[in-house]
């Protein structure tokens, strides 16, 4: 039978911020209800396996300017705050990225989540 003992949501993120010893992210199993803010629809439960945080980017690291980078035009990306939305990109094994809400998170690892 498996352990199926409950965690704190900060165990749970420190779960998905657990890194291999080649300094990424180690995967993990989540379950989690669906929601669109917008719309106001959502509620399906959806599980998906082998999935990673993906890190953040460093918004304050300087660019190196080439020819290429100078006559391009500029695109301004808009930060994504995580932490003020309480969201985190996961990716999937295909590669593919998405954007979850901590808030919906069901369970990690097969670990019921407590708020």
């Amino acid at each position: 039978m498996e352990n199926r003992t409950s965690i704190f949501l900060k165990q749970a993120l420190e779960i998905m911020n657990t890194r291999k010893p080649d300094g990424s992210f180690a995967p993990f199993d989540i379950a989690l209800r669906t929601f669109n803010d917008q719309t106001g629809k959502g509620g399906k439960y959806v599980f998906h396996e082998n999935v990673r945080l993906l890190p953040e980017a460093n918004h304050d690291k300087k660019k190196t300017e080439t020819v290429a980078t100078v006559l391009n035009e500029v695109k301004q990306n808009k930060r994504p705050n995580h932490y003020k939305n309480r969201t985190r990109n996961i990716e999937f094994p295909d590669g593919s990225v998405k954007t979850i809400r901590i808030d919906f998170l069901i369970t990690i690892n097969s670990h019921p989540i407590i708020y």
